[in-house]
Formats: C-alpha cells, sequence, structure tokens
C-alpha cells in the first residue's frame, strides 16, 4: 500500500519539484468540475479501501512476464518525462 504522502515525496525526488499530498473526501474529488472528476474520485476512493482482486494480480502478471515489478521510485525515474507540471 502506497500512502498519498509517499506517493508525492517519490514524484518529487524523481521529478525535482515539489509535489504535495492534499487529502481530500471522495464527495470534494468529485466536484472539482473538470471531466472526468468523479471517475478519479472513485478511483481513489477504491485504493482506499485495499481492493485488489485476482484479476488484478493476473493483469499485474502479464504486464510484468519477468516477475520483477519496479518500484514507485523506479517508475517515476523511468517515466519523468511524461509527467505534465
Amino acid at each position: 500500500y502506497v500512502t498519498g504522502s509517499y506517493f508525492c515525496e517519490t514524484l518529487s525526488k524523481a521529478i525535482g519539484k515539489p509535489v504535495t499530498f492534499f487529502p481530500c473526501t471522495v464527495e470534494v474529488y468529485a466536484g472539482f468540475g473538470f471531466p472526468g472528476d468523479a471517475e478519479l474520485a472513485e478511483m481513489f476512493n477504491m485504493f482506499t479501501m485495499n481492493y485488489v482482486t485476482d484479476e488484478d494480480i493476473a493483469t499485474a502478471k502479464r504486464l510484468h512476464p519477468a516477475g520483477k515489478f519496479p518500484t514507485l521510485e523506479e517508475y517515476f525515474t523511468a517515466n519523468k518525462d511524461s509527467v505534465s507540471y
């Protein structure tokens, strides 16, 4: 499980810019007013419930057949140029 604070700290290190975590409720996030805000709010809500299925694990193994999943730091470092900031 990755906390919002850890996620932001790790992303900040990779891109060399400050990233701050601001927790908010699903209802607040869903009302931000951008396209897809409600869908993202529900996705983040599922993360808080630690909802992982066998299908999710099978998909992850299919995407990374070698069995070695990148750490969050490895992923952000490899993809830092794709981050819009």
